[in-house]
């Protein structure tokens, strides 16, 4: 049994149980439905028709299969309209870095619900390693990082860069907008916690200039580093836009260090087998818009 012989029965129960007006309606043979019909009562075993004097009338089995039938072909053209509509009325699935949730991701959603009002859209905001696993196990469709992804079947996508910058208290005893790199790695620091992506940044560079630096102070939130910082705990390199903000409320200093950067990464992530479909190539679409 398949569709077509479903089909081809609920036309000739809806053509008054008339072989000749299905095949008209269905612009088929008259055998050709007569084999059909008789497929499907081979297969189960029962009339489905009993046949008088040239005419058909539904068997009790008959009025069964229909009702069942009649279910089947509903259920078919919901999911037929579902999946017509999916590109329009689709859920995404979308992860960003905490570095990435607390300070993009509210724009670039907003922006996709704008154009996408249809998309349902859900937001995880975790530490990157934690979305690059539900990116490989397929929970997530797509995620903001800003660090390079650890798994050969992830792609990476680079779409903005920024910097992380250094804040110390208001009070420190240097008056000097600049560090020396010795001066610098001398200070206590209040980091973020390993596997964040701020952290990620901060002990690559200073790999590469060969300091090793032991934190104070750890915390998986900017806001922490910054109240630390501001009651003179240390210091601490944090994203720009965090920095810019708590020095515009006077809670922090922003200095350079000469001859060190911190250059931050963002990347929007998938799956390598993962198919994208429309409405998440849109989203992609929006972030690097967005992030121009």
């Amino acid at each position: 049994m398949n569709l077509r012989h479903i089909h081809i029965f609920l036309t000739v129960t809806n053509c008054n149980n008339s072989i000749s007006s299905a095949a008209r309606e269905l612009m088929i043979s008259q055998p050709s439905i007569s084999v059909a019909i008789q497929e499907l009562e081979a297969e189960f075993g029962v009339p489905l028709f009993d046949r008088l004097s040239r005419r058909l009338y539904l068997t009790e089995a008959g009025r069964r299969f229909e009702q069942y039938a009649k279910k089947i072909t509903a259920a078919c053209d919901d999911l037929e309209r579902e999946m017509s509509s999916w590109n329009t009325s689709a859920l995404l699935h979308v992860g960003a870095s905490i570095t990435a949730g607390s300070q993009f991701m509210s724009e670039y959603a907003a922006e996709y619900k704008k154009r996408l009002p249809d998309i349902r859209l859900r937001v995880l905001v975790d530490h990157s390693r934690n979305l690059e696993r539900m990116l490989l196990n397929n929970t997530l469709d797509l995620a903001i990082i800003e660090t390079p992804v650890h798994d050969d079947l992830l792609e990476a996508m680079l779409f903005k860069e920024d910097s992380l910058e250094v804040i110390i208290p208001p009070s420190f005893e240097e008056t000097s907008s600049s560090l020396s790199l010795d001066r610098f790695c001398s200070l206590p620091f209040l980091l973020r916690e390993p596997g964040s992506g701020t952290r990620e940044v901060f002990d690559q560079t200073m790999r590469e200039k060969g300091c090793s630096i032991e934190p104070i102070w750890t915390a998986n939130s900017t806001t922490a580093l910054i109240n630390a910082v501001h009651r003179g705990m240390g210091i601490s390199v944090i994203p720009h836009e965090a920095a810019r903000e708590a020095e515009a409320n006077k809670k922090i200093r922003r200095v350079s260090v000469r001859g060190l950067t911190f250059t931050q990464r963002f990347y929007i992530v998938h799956h390598k087998d993962k198919l994208l479909m429309p409405y998440m190539e849109d989203f992609i679409k929006v972030v690097k818009e967005t992030a121009v």
